[in-house]
């Protein structure tokens, strides 16, 4: 059942870096590598200490990512703006804002984003740059956290490399100065994780309350957007695939206590938490999805390839009458599955290009920012600001599929030794790929949206560590624990 996962793994990262590269010049790519190259080079002679690394890393990811959103001046739009707004309402005490809306009421864990916002708006005067200034923070955590997740399964100078690339990678600087929920998320639910799969002390006591303390924090990470559930069942699906393994071996069970303890303190904490919000009166409906299918409408519009639909909001959210417009939603969903399979593998092929092989969106950054307009580049004169965009999500391009690549030579490396998991590979390698493996499934099925890849793209990069191991023929490190 292991090599099943890295079979798929690896086929999916094979496909979405070959699309990448039809849509990339081979300059960049081979850009990429020569950049990845002297990594190998400047990392190989450092010499500073793991923890002295790990502390330059967050400090340099933080600053280039301040000075870029400092520049940039964006402003918030869409969902980023409602966000915004509510806080301010909130913050004052004014609930009707969430009560009375049916954003609010149709989806109410955009509530957690927002009740975030208000305490710092209300106690402390935030405004939008504060939160672009957290948004830095929260990357920074999250490029740590690479570094460390794939130093338990690589080298330390491959887990090196993949956390600078990652700190380089332009996509993420497209959202970093956005209002979204997306990097307080991250951080919070990949630092869960990263304490989950700490090796566990002995003592059963100890090891549930770190499991318990992890099934915390990836609850409030899933109060601020709900994907901590994918992470939840990826460690049951991988804690099943382990028990499978090892069924002859003495304590075979015992792996399971940490992984129901984490489990609980999540749904318990998700449940305390939607209702302390329900209580407080701010949302009536607490942290609750009270329209789950519409993510599938969209899902699977074949006109849209399961983006965005105007027509689908106008014709089916817009219906005043709750009832009606389930019963409508659900008529679109059977319509649309009920069509011949090459149809549907048209619209699955679609989806899958514009989530994961398509170049990353600037848009929400740069919405601001005339495409005609100049930029005075040093040394170069003035350049029009299209033409830097374009470089810059080319050279994003490189960076994203050369993750994809390295990550695939991981997986296919697993595949060709045939190692099950616990045996020279640390299980929370195998983790990672069954998070990425149940990320990309549940994307086959709901809406897609180029921006909500980058939680998959953390495990991508951490697991891109390996596959530099791979492909300069190094042995993986075994389990070790910062």
């Amino acid at each position: 059942m292991t090599k099943c996962v890295y079979i798929f793994c690896a086929a999916v990262t094979a496909i979405i870096a070959i699309g990448c590269l039809f849509a990339l010049e081979t300059i960049y790519f081979l850009a990429f590598f020569a950049f990845a190259a002297l990594l190998v080079f400047i990392l190989g002679k450092d010499k500073l200490r793991p923890r002295t690394f790990l502390l330059c890393l967050f400090i340099v990811s933080f600053t280039i990512k301040l000075i870029f959103v400092l520049i940039v001046k964006t402003q918030p739009i869409s969902d980023f703006q409602t966000f915004f707004r509510a806080a301010h309402y909130v913050s004052e005490g004014n609930y009707d804002i969430i009560n009375n809306s049916q954003y609010f009421q149709d989806w109410g864990y955009q509530t957690g984003i927002v009740l975030w916002m208000t305490f710092f708006v209300k106690y402390f005067g935030a405004g939008v740059t504060f939160f672009k200034v957290v948004n830095c923070a929260c990357l920074a955590v999250t490029n740590v956290l690479v570094h460390l997740f794939a130093r338990r399964f690589a080298s330390e100078k491959a887990a090196r490399i993949a956390a600078v690339i990652y700190m380089l990678y332009p996509g993420a600087y497209f959202l970093a100065p956005v209002l979204t929920n997306q990097h307080l998320c991250n951080a919070l639910i990949f630092g869960g994780l990263f304490l989950y799969t700490r090796k566990r002390p002995e003592s059963a006591v100890k090891a549930s309350l770190i499991a318990g303390s992890a099934g915390l924090i990836i609850a409030l990470g899933d109060a601020v957007r709900p994907v901590g559930i994918i992470v939840v069942a990826a460690a049951a699906l991988a804690g099943l695939i382990k028990l499978l393994g090892d069924l002859r071996k003495k304590g075979a069970l015992k792996p399971l206590i940490p992984l129901a303890v984490m489990a609980v303190t999540f749904f318990l904490s998700a449940s305390l938490m939607s209702a302390a919000v329900k209580a407080s009166g701010v949302n009536n409906v607490g942290l609750t999805n009270n329209f789950p299918i519409w993510k599938f409408v969209i899902g699977f519009n074949h006109e849209s390839a399961g983006r965005y639909s105007y027509g689908d909001y106008t014709g089916i959210f817009l219906i005043n009458d709750r009832e009606e417009r389930q019963e409508k939603a659900e008529t679109a969903v059977r319509e649309r599955l009920s069509v011949p399979p090459q149809t549907m593998a048209k619209l699955i092929a679609g989806k899958v290009y514009h989530m994961w092989m398509a170049h990353d969106d600037h848009h929400w950054a740069f919405n601001h920012i005339t495409p005609e307009s100049g930029v005075n580049v040093p040394l170069i004169g003035t350049v029009r600001t299209r033409t830097l965009l374009e470089y810059a999500k080319k050279i994003g391009g490189a960076f994203y599929s050369g993750a994809f690549i390295l990550a695939f030579f991981f997986a296919a490396s697993l595949v060709k030794n045939g190692k099950p998991c616990g045996e020279g590979l640390s299980e929370t390698a195998l983790l990672l790929f069954v998070i990425f493996a149940m990320y990309f499934g549940a994307h086959l099925l709901i809406e897609v949206q180029m921006r909500y890849r980058d939680f998959a793209l953390i495990p991508i990069f951490a697991l891109a560590a390996a596959g530099v191991d791979a492909v300069a023929g190094l042995r993986f490190r075994k389990l070790n624990a910062l």
